[in-house]
C-alpha cells in the first residue's frame, strides 16, 4: 500500500493559501491535493491554469493535443457523447435534458431514457413531431403576456 499526505485549504502551506483561495474562487471547491502540489506554489499555479483548460469541457483538438503535449502522467481524454438539440431551447419544456452524465433529467430526455441509451437504441431510434413555427408563436406570445403582466 503507497501512502500519501494530502493537504486540504486547511491545511496547506502558508504559501499555498492565497491560490487556493483564488482556486476556490474559480471552480467553487477546493480539491484534495497531492502534498507536493499543495507545498510548491509554483507547481499548484501550474495545476491550477492546466485545470482551467481539461476542466471545461468540449476541448478543440489543438487544445486536447497541448494538454498531451504537456505529457503528465494520469491526464487523459475520454470519448463522450453529446446530444444535440438543433432548436437550442425552443423545445425545452418537452424534450428536455440531460445532465453532465448523459442521462435524462426532464421531458422526454428523462422519460425515454431507456430507449435512448438501451442496447436497442441503434436500431429503433426515437422520432418526435413538433412544430418549430408553432412552437415559436407561443413562445413568443407567452413572452409578450409575461412582459405585459410583469409576470417574470
Amino acid at each position: 500500500m503507497t501512502r500519501f499526505t494530502l493537504h486540504t485549504q486547511d491545511t496547506a502551506p502558508e504559501a499555498s493559501k492565497p491560490l487556493l483561495a483564488e482556486v476556490k474562487k474559480g471552480w467553487g471547491f477546493i480539491p484534495t491535493l497531492h502534498a507536493t502540489l499543495a507545498e510548491s506554489p509554483v507547481a499548484l499555479e501550474a495545476y491550477d491554469r492546466l485545470f482551467a483548460l481539461v476542466g471545461k469541457s468540449g476541448l478543440t483538438p489543438a487544445e486536447q493535443q497541448a494538454v498531451n503535449t504537456l505529457g503528465i502522467p494520469g491526464v487523459y481524454f475520454l470519448p463522450e457523447e453529446r446530444r444535440i438539440y438543433p432548436y437550442g431551447n425552443l423545445f425545452a419544456h418537452t424534450v428536455g435534458y440531460v445532465g453532465v452524465d448523459n442521462r435524462g433529467l426532464a421531458g422526454v430526455e428523462k422519460s425515454m431514457e431507456t430507449s435512448l441509451t438501451g442496447p436497442d437504441a441503434a436500431e429503433t431510434p426515437l422520432q418526435l413531431s413538433l412544430d418549430a413555427r408553432v412552437q415559436y408563436i407561443v413562445r413568443e406570445e407567452t413572452q409578450r403576456a409575461v412582459e405585459e403582466f410583469h409576470a417574470g
